[in-house]
């Protein structure tokens, strides 16, 4: 009777007036049901509900729920000076609804952000503003004096045709003003040559194409004040004034300064991106990348929107459902539905991947921590003994055993303290072979990355991979062992020569894979994540110190500027693996830029300039030292050589310094040098800000603590009488 009861609600709530079934929002169901109406209170109260009810029961009506998801389409906030708040703007807000700020009258402004450095600035959609100034002797002349910021788009009273529905990323430098509250740019953003919008929209095609001189236009970040209550930048060199925040404006340029001439500017601007090419911050130039800026909006594409909503719903239905539950995505068109379907599977994907490498690091500090906990207890009575309980460290106890011997047998007093030393090493956490993920060139072997992919259900060799080079389904190459419990290779019908070919050509597709994972973008790095650091093993402790020696700075100084030159390395791929496109740093390919270097060799410029200005001598020497260090660990001529790439797995409690220009972190100590900008000075750690909290707040940071899972994406058909 119950059970028919609480049916009979569900039909008459969802009935409309002329007694057909009709969608209702859940506010609504939960009034008709009786349920407390006070909004949070009222969903919490109909979940309730719903949880508990058997709808295997067929008394019971089915139910569908859709819940709605608004993409984020940018984040706006209040300007305001760095005594006011330190990070130079007020509350965020997640949508332009207004003009100024309630609380304080202030402009609302679009916050746009620099992906190499991180550093804030402000956009805001264009109004001119033009001084008249009246010629005794001819025609009046007319000169920008500034513009006004708005967050909304001005000329709404031409709708529906004559606004610009163009989001921020693809806005002409005509409709839109990017202003930075910084102190001083970058030598290399205070002017450059900007290419045409057409041109920039044919190279994110793959259409690259060369550009005549005669066809750039000079722009630069010239000096301006804001003035955060009406949203007017004021073109002036001079002090701001009280109410005023100074800064720099990106503008065309004219001669010393910029183009003042209302119809000039508006003839170049209409054909150059309302983005800049360079940060001013830290120099970062994408001119001639695919995507032509580093300053982005807070706005997440439509792909990464929906895969954060499939990877959460999927990870909180699994535990209910278990495992069987299937998501649907909607789509105007079929043929994005089969793309998104295709990005969301391949995105989970590398999320997976990284998940292997973190949980690989993860398991390494684990048995770092057995290893160095049982060359403590070594003594020359125990070893033996220990040996048999742990057979896996027997190499780390007979040689803490030999030093054990060797310390009561010395004879002076500098024998006893290398061999203390010697010890305190063995004692300390080794750092963790990046290509022993991949294993050796001769692949008789499962690698470690492969059996952690295979025993997840994953394809270790990536999509491209499997396409190109295995004309089979790729479950077929392996098998399990006898007992059920490990991978291997499976029995193949093709000869030993020709198999074992086409297994050192899969393994040799893994490092690529793995430095793309690591090493494509920064906030995907292990150290963003506080997961780990890239450092140099021990073994070239003696280099070091005759490099230290020469330059005149401290062994853990240079220590330092070699493992953040090689992590800069890693991150602008300059890696030595086939079939990697590296930066050319050459001269033919700056030729071709118009003389110009590329992003690559310019950024390691400005590492270099920092280390020459921390050790206060030549820039060619310290890059000769760091230079050397790096060789002998075979990253010759400044491209890093992945089998020798180390990485050291960092602790709970590690903290961070960060880059006094642009907020970079870092966990390599003492910091020398920033390798997302080159400045030379640092600021502590903020309070509570570790290793552990950066796991825990990172979005892409895995967490052991989620289940495993896959996301298995198909394209459905456009119709289907299947329920």
């Amino acid at each position: 009777e119950r059970v028919y009861g609480v049916a009979a609600r569900l039909r008459t709530a969802c009935t409309g007036d002329n007694r057909q079934l009709r969608t209702i929002y859940a506010s609504d169901l939960a009034a008709h049901l009786a349920l407390p109406t006070n909004g949070t209170h009222s969903l919490d109260a109909l979940r309730g509900l719903l949880s508990c009810l058997d709808f295997e029961d067929r008394r019971l009506p089915r139910i569908r729920l859709h819940q709605f998801i608004r993409n984020q389409e940018g984040l706006w906030a209040a300007p305001c000076t760095p005594d006011e708040q330190a990070r130079g703007f007020g509350a965020l807000r997640n949508e332009a609804d207004r003009i100024h700020e309630p609380d304080t009258g202030r402009r609302l402004l679009e916050l746009l952000y620099c992906e190499a450095c991180g550093t804030s600035m402000f956009a805001g959609r264009r109004v001119h503003r033009v001084d008249r100034f009246e010629n005794p002797f001819g025609e009046p002349t007319k000169q920008l004096c500034g513009f006004e910021l708005a967050p909304l788009e001005p000329n709404l009273e031409q709708s529906p045709f004559g606004v610009s529905a163009e989001l921020t990323e693809f806005c002409s430098m005509s409709e839109l003003v990017v202003f930075w509250s910084g102190d001083d740019p970058q030598g290399n953003a205070i002017e450059w040559d900007a290419a045409p919008r057409e041109v920039q929209a044919a190279t994110r095609r793959g259409a690259y194409r060369d550009v005549r001189r005669e066809d750039m236009v000079k722009v630069a970040w010239v000096q301006a004040q804001l003035d955060p209550h009406s949203g007017m930048v004021r073109l002036d060199t001079a002090r701001p004034r009280d109410h005023e925040i100074g800064g720099y404006l990106y503008t065309v340029r004219s001669g010393n300064g910029p183009e003042l001439d209302p119809v000039k500017f508006d003839t170049s601007a209409r054909d150059l991106a309302g983005l800049p090419a360079v940060c001013p911050c830290c120099g970062t130039d994408r001119s001639y990348r695919q995507r032509s800026t580093p300053i982005r909006n807070f706005r997440p594409g439509i792909e990464q929107s929906v895969q954060v909503v499939a990877r959460s719903l999927a990870g909180a239905l699994a535990p209910v459902s278990d495992g069987r539950c299937q998501l649907v995505l909607f789509s105007d068109s079929r043929d994005h539905a089969a793309g998104l379907a295709a990005k969301v599977e391949r995105h989970q994907y590398d999320d997976s991947y990284r998940r292997v490498i973190a949980e690989f690091a993860r398991i390494h500090v684990a048995r770092e921590d057995e290893r160095c906990a049982l060359v403590a207890r070594v003594t020359t009575a125990n070893a033996t003994s220990l040996k048999i309980d742990f057979p896996h460290h027997s190499s780390a106890i007979d040689e803490a055993a030999k030093l054990c011997v060797l310390l009561e047998r010395c004879a002076t007093q500098d024998e006893r303290g290398r061999y203390e030393r010697q010890q305190e090493q063995l004692r300390t956490h080794q750092a963790l072979r990046l290509a022993s993920l991949w294993g050796d060139s001769s692949p008789k072997e499962l690698p470690h990355f492969v059996r952690e992919c295979l025993r997840r259900q994953l394809c270790p060799f990536g999509v491209e991979t499997m396409a190109s080079t295995i004309p089979e389904y790729w479950t077929n190459l392996f098998e399990m062992d006898n007992a059920g419990q490990d991978w291997r290779w499976a029995e193949s019908t093709l000869d030993p020569g020709p198999e074992q070919n086409r297994r050192h050509t899969l393994v040799g597709a893994l490092p690529p894979i793995i430095c793309k994972l690591l090493f494509s973008r920064s906030y995907f790095g292990l150290e963003q994540m506080g997961l780990a650091v890239i450092s140099l093993p021990r073994r070239c402790n003696p280099t070091i110190a005759k490099a230290a020696q020469r330059i005149g700075c401290s062994p853990d100084e240079m220590r330092s500027a070699c493992e953040e030159m090689l992590a800069f390395l890693c991150e602008n791929f300059r890696i030595n693996y086939r079939n990697t496109a590296l930066d050319q740093w050459d001269a033919a390919t700056a030729m071709r830029r118009g003389g110009r270097p590329g992003q690559g060799l310019l950024q390691w410029r400005n590492v270099g300039a920092g280390l020459g200005a921390s050790w206060r001598c030549d820039v060619a020497s310290a890059m000769e030292a760091v230079g050397g260090v790096l060789a002998e660990e075979q990253h010759t001529d400044f491209i890093a050589n992945p089998e020798q790439i180390y990485l050291t797995p960092l602790s709970d409690s590690a903290r961070p310094s960060r880059c006094a220009r642009c907020t970079r972190l870092t966990f390599v100590h003492p910091p020398v040098v920033c390798k997302g900008c080159g400045h030379d000075a640092f600021l502590d750690a903020c309070g509570g800000e570790d290793a552990k909290r950066l796991r825990e707040t990172h979005y892409y940071a895995p967490d052991p603590s989620r289940p495993f899972q896959r996301l298995n994406c198909a394209e459905l058909t456009g119709q289907t009488d299947d329920p």
